[in-house]
């Protein structure tokens, strides 16, 4: 009878393990090539290059002949990029002039030609990459439709205050500006681009770019009737990074998903307690400008030192919702991330480093 009972509880622990590694994988990972999602990719840039060609060969060429050769069929994600989904105004006509504007510019073509080289048709590292993303996000979030990648490439902006179009994010689409991957020393950003973001402009950090800006898009903000204080920023923060942390999968560095340089995680992790120690006065102020220096992109953090790793507020927010999820395992995902009582998440998770 024992041997019985000994033999019927090995058996279940032999399924229990199978069931988990039905999940994940030897790394921990969810197991990628089981899930299956519609992922299509459209290569909008070398549609441009070979208009800008046709423009160069041809100066006095037809726009409109040109639209309706290389862009007709692209017409609703160029309505979306530049006229915010309103097809009453995104006509043709308007979409020739933008297109035939950027395309007959002497430094187009070039630039288009230099993006086509380091992300030559052949190469599908790069939708790769983003594919494993949304394929994370579908086994999180079933019900999100997968957006099609147009990849595109239109020139900078002569000052980073104007702006810098590197993704174009819409219900439908998910435009990913090649010409931002360029590489950190690429000659032709503007020329008031701070360093701590160029280094991101590379294959490397596009998944994690890719997932932060979907992490924007789904984890609300904090309500503006409860006047939001700094902790909730914090904790907003800090599940845009949980939501980053699972879509980028368990082999990625954290260094990667935070955007930091290896010196900066070191400093991160090694002053973690002391850093939450010189917050915890201010986590309940309203000061609109004491939560951008722990939230905003900077090279450092301002409140504390010129040393420090940058958007600390984010990543102690991150260090809360672990401890948050450690201590609450079974609240489905789908359900944190449409919280927005992000004090009570705090207080529920009970962190305190060192």
């Amino acid at each position: 009878m024992n041997k019985l009972k000994i033999g019927w509880w090995f058996m279940a622990l032999v399924g229990i393990l199978l069931g988990f590694q039905g999940c994940e994988n030897d790394t921990g990972d969810l197991p990628l090539d089981e899930i299956e999602i519609d992922f299509r990719t459209n290569r909008l840039d070398l549609d441009m290059l070979e208009a800008a060609r046709q423009y160069q060969s041809n100066p006095q060429a037809d726009s409109s002949v040109i639209f309706d050769q290389f862009f007709k069929d692209d017409q609703d994600f160029l309505v979306d990029w530049f006229f915010y989904g309103n097809d009453t105004i995104g006509t043709d006509s308007a979409l020739t002039v933008i297109m035939s504007d950027f395309l007959t510019d002497s430094n187009a073509l070039d630039l288009l030609e230099e993006v086509a080289t380091t992300f030559p048709a052949s190469n599908e590292a790069w939708s790769e990459e983003i594919e494993k993303v949304f394929k994370r996000i579908h086994y999180y979030l079933p019900n999100h439709p997968i957006p099609v990648v147009v990849t595109f490439a239109d020139g900078y902006p002569r000052s980073i205050q104007q702006g810098l179009e590197q993704f174009v994010v819409t219900p439908k689409y998910l435009g990913v500006g090649l010409h931002y991957l360029m590489g950190a020393d690429y000659q032709y950003y503007p020329p008031d681009l701070p360093r701590y973001l160029s280094r991101r402009f590379n294959l490397e950090h596009l998944p994690a770019q890719v997932a932060h800006k979907y992490a924007d898009l789904y984890i609300p903000e904090p309500r503006i009737e409860t006047n939001p204080v700094l902790i909730d920023r914090i904790v907003q923060q800090g599940l845009q990074m949980h939501f980053v942390d699972l879509v980028m999968g368990p082999s990625v560095p954290d260094s990667v998903k935070l955007f930091y340089t290896t010196a900066q995680i070191d400093w991160a992790n090694t002053y973690e307690a002391r850093a939450y120690k010189d917050i915890v006065p201010v986590l309940y102020d309203v000061n609109s400008d004491l939560m951008r220096r722990y939230i905003d992109d900077s090279p450092f953090t301002s409140q504390l030192n010129r040393k420090s790793a940058p958007r600390l507020g984010q990543y102690l927010g991150w260090k809360i919702i672990q401890t948050y999820v450690a201590k609450y395992p079974d609240e489905p995902f789908n359900e944190l991330i449409q919280r927005t009582d992000y004090r009570q998440i705090f207080q529920q998770a009970g962190y305190r480093p060192g």
